[in-house]
């Protein structure tokens, strides 16, 4: 049923005045932009967990490190130390180069 004055459009933006045509384009681009943030902000997130976990992990190998070193000190075992040493140096060789391949050039 029609109400007197009312004109069907099959596209409700056909009739609409400037102004609302800019409002509905402005929300589109707001839409979208937000769209945009929300997958970087997954993105982030899931770096964060990568670098948590990788922190840990390093964390871990430090403490084991160290109580190695408590272990062959206490046991006052030379070779023991130079192992530890041996294996501290191994390493820092294999973390400096994957620390400098994951850096990106400036």
């Amino acid at each position: 049923m029609r109400h007197p004055g009312h004109r069907r459009h099959d596209n409700p933006w056909e009739a609409a005045p400037d102004w609302a045509i800019e409002i509905g384009i402005g929300l589109y681009v707001i839409i979208q932009n937000q769209e945009k943030i929300m997958a970087t902000l997954a993105d982030l997130t899931a770096a964060v967990a990568r670098n948590t976990d990788a922190e840990n992990a390093a964390l871990e190998y430090l403490k084991g490190i160290s109580q190695q070193l408590k272990d062959a000190q206490a046991a006052n075992d030379p070779a023991a130390l130079d192992a530890v040493i041996a294996s501290i140096d191994a390493n820092t060789a294999k973390a400096a180069a994957a620390i400098v391949q994951g850096t990106p050039a400036a």
